[in-house]
């Protein structure tokens, strides 16, 4: 029995050394990144998914390692660029020739095989050995195992880029030819690429707070949203509030919110590294503490809004992070890479959240996507106890993305040595090319070529066009006087044609800027003279008309108007003269409806026609009645909270607004829009209800303006 159950424990047994001999073979591939690593801002680019690539062709995460199948040629770019950084990886090839290469600050736009600096992974092509430059700098041949582990490091700082292979230096240069983009690989068909340890550090990311003072940041209040209550003439909340900002501990320290600082500098394309820390009452919802990216200079709440504290690895509501973040153990280093659209954000190393907006660019986040420049704000909301961020720092990123690496020019005369030495002579057209470019002659090559050149330059109607042709020439021959003429004249045509298109753009800013003046004025001037034709105030419709009408006399929506007011008018005469008639008549019935109407007023309701909530109606009995699908969403809440099965009415979708005692209705920015008896609302416009106006939330709910006589 006992032998029998010592047998029964051995299945269990080697199953345990199986999984922790597999799992000892797994954790060989892709390690995570060490505290130090992490600590330093070193980037894990691959975790075992395609998150944050851009493949072409069939590309697989295979024991924990990026591999590529034998199919046909592919390649793999990062999606987010980067400018001066150190790369450190492990690839390994299981054939030759493999075509396995390298791609540092190459553009996804174009050509991407033809733009920024290409290292060879393998001895596939002879000029080039494993760890070269192509173009730049060829290493000395290497012989490449298959089927084995090779480390690479690549520093790219400036112009100087270094390679080193298997700890050995291979290539070291200095060379402008790109600055910024992407990092990639490719493979060729019949051969496999695998790769692991992706890792990379940018370099140059300068301090924007030095932990000592505030200097280079500015103070922000929060303008608080003006009160419309009987009473907001005594109370003080119009005021806008700063907030509390000082330096504690070498990090900035904000309280008793709500308020913002923020930098001086703006910024578009780039790096951005920082800790940051929030006090928040756990038991208190909605509190979002944020450092907000390309915010409008002087606003809160304009940028995209990085979260802070429990809210880390969040963009506001547009983006949350791809795992639940655990940041009780201490401060988390954060690092944003943002380049046009996208933005992606590592947490201490590992990318946490990608987000790329579709949206079409505004001026406000909540109107669409912000495409621009902008400044950092830390902002603190008024629940939150305090905010502090340290070790803040940035380093832009080039606005153009890869650069093509072309051929060097080769030397125009070898050395003696050199011929002594290859004991073969030159022939007798490449001898006379030499003395001519010795002499300062050029060689029939080379006065063809420039003659071409400057062919295609008169032609061309482009100045742009014109000086790269002639600044071909002047390269080739530097004493060419008609190409150096003619890019002079070229580069005034240049500036003569930017100088044209600044006074056009000008021009038609300031026409646009007076069009949209008259137009603003136009639309209030109408709006106000049909209030009060609703209203019945005929005499002050009539004069605000008349201002509209100076405008665009000949608008149809104005003599529609007109005509109605003249109608008015005009009836509101001859029932002047047949009241003069009747007026003992109406003396006594006037005294009979002044009674009645002292005890009785009209008061307005919004009765739901259409909807989940058919027949209900709500008063409006306030200044201003805010609609919308919720209750409340931190500071702000609705009056009428409107039920939809499809949830086409927004969070908050419009307000009734009473004003010299007429009755407005303004869409505030709804998703879905806002009609008023069959026309569209535009967005923050005020738009005049009449009696019995229907007001349509979304194509789903259906409000009536309605009046009911109460007691007063």
């Amino acid at each position: 029995m006992r032998a029998r159950e010592r047998w029964k424990s051995w299945p269990g047994i080697i199953l345990l050394i199986l999984g922790i001999s597999i799992c000892c073979k797994y954790s060989l591939f892709s390690e995570p990144l060490t505290p130090t690593e992490a600590e330093e801002g070193w980037l894990r680019l691959y975790d075992g998914t395609l998150t944050g690539w851009s493949a072409n062709g069939n590309w697989q995460t295979k024991e924990d390692a990026l591999t590529s199948d034998m199919g046909d040629t592919r390649s793999i770019f990062t999606a987010y660029p980067l400018s001066d950084f150190v790369l450190k990886f492990d690839y390994r090839i299981n054939a030759t020739p493999s075509g396995a290469t390298l791609r540092i600050r190459a553009s996804h736009d174009g050509e991407p095989t033809e733009s920024g600096y290409r290292i060879p992974l393998s001895d596939t092509v002879k000029d080039w050995p494993a760890g070269s430059i192509v173009k730049r700098a060829a290493a000395q041949p290497t012989f490449i195992s298959l089927n084995t582990w090779h480390s690479v490091t690549v520093e790219a700082n400036g112009n100087h880029i270094r390679v080193e292979l298997d700890g050995r230096p291979t290539a070291d240069i200095h060379d402008d030819s790109s600055r910024a983009g992407y990092i990639g690989f490719e493979s060729t068909r019949g051969a496999a690429l695998d790769l692991r340890n992706l890792r990379a550090r940018p370099l140059n990311v300068k301090q924007i707070f030095d932990g000592s003072d505030l200097s280079g940041w500015k103070n922000v209040p929060y303008q608080h949203q003006p009160s419309k209550g009987l009473f907001h003439v005594f109370s003080g909340s119009n005021k806008p509030h700063s907030a509390d900002w000082s330096v504690k501990s070498g990090a900035i320290h904000g309280e008793k919110g709500p308020g913002a600082i923020e930098t001086e500098s703006q910024y578009d394309n780039f790096v951005l590294q920082f800790r940051a820390t929030a006090n928040v009452d756990p038991n208190k919802k909605g509190v979002y503490p944020a450092l907000s990216i390309r915010n409008q200079s002087g606003s809160i709440g304009t940028g995209y809004p990085l979260g802070i504290g429990s809210h880390i690895g969040e963009i506001g509501s547009l983006a949350r992070p791809r795992k639940p973040v655990d940041n009780s153990k201490g401060d988390v280093l954060e690092t944003v890479i943002v380049n046009e659209r996208s933005i992606f954000i590592f947490l201490n190393g590992t990318l946490s959240t990608a987000y790329h907006d579709t949206r079409p660019e505004a001026a406000s986040l909540k109107q669409g996507a912000r495409i621009g420049g902008g400044v950092l704000s830390l902002e603190i909301p008024e629940d939150a106890h305090a905010v502090d961020i340290k070790s803040l720092a940035a380093v832009s990123i080039p606005a153009s993305m890869g650069g093509i690496v072309k051929d060097q020019p080769e030397p125009q005369l070898a050395s003696a040595k050199a011929q002594s030495a290859s004991g073969a002579s030159a022939d007798t057209a490449t001898q006379a090319a030499q003395l001519a470019a010795a002499l300062g002659v050029p060689s029939p090559q080379v006065r063809s070529r420039s003659a071409e050149l400057i062919s295609r330059a008169v032609k061309s109607n482009d100045p742009q066009e014109q000086m790269d042709l002639y600044d071909q020439v002047i390269k080739i021959d530097p004493s060419n006087a008609a190409a150096i003429q003619g890019y002079k004249d070229a580069q005034q045509k240049l500036a003569q044609q930017q100088a044209q298109q600044e006074q056009q753009q000008h021009a038609q800013q300031a026409e646009t800027q007076k069009a949209s003046a008259s137009e603003q004025q136009l639309q209030s001037s109408l709006a106000s003279a049909e209030a009060s034709f609703l209203g019945g105030h005929i005499h002050e419709a009539d004069r605000t008309l008349r201002i509209a009408e100076r405008i665009a006399p000949s608008n149809p929506v104005v003599n529609d108007l007109r005509r109605r007011i003249d109608n008015a008018l005009g009836l509101r005469r001859r029932l002047l003269f047949a009241g003069s008639a009747a007026g003992l008549a109406a003396l006594f019935g006037g005294s009979l409806f002044f009674f009645r109407r002292r005890r009785l007023s009209r008061h307005p309701v919004l009765e739901v026609v259409q909807g989940l909530d058919q027949g209900r109606k709500y008063p409006l009995d306030r200044d201003v009645v805010r609609i919308g699908a919720i209750a409340q969403d931190g500071g702000q809440k609705n009056d009428i909270v409107v039920r939809d099965v499809e949830h086409m009415v927004s969070r908050f979708h419009c307000e009734v607004v009473k004003k010299n005692g007429y009755l407005l209705l303004k869409d505030m920015n709804s998703s879905n829009g806002t009609k008023v008896d069959g026309k569209a609302v535009p967005p923050g416009t005020l738009v005049p209800l009449g009696r019995s106006s229907r007001i349509d939330l979304g194509g789903t709910v259906v409000l009536r303006l309605g009046y009911e006589r109460k007691k007063a």
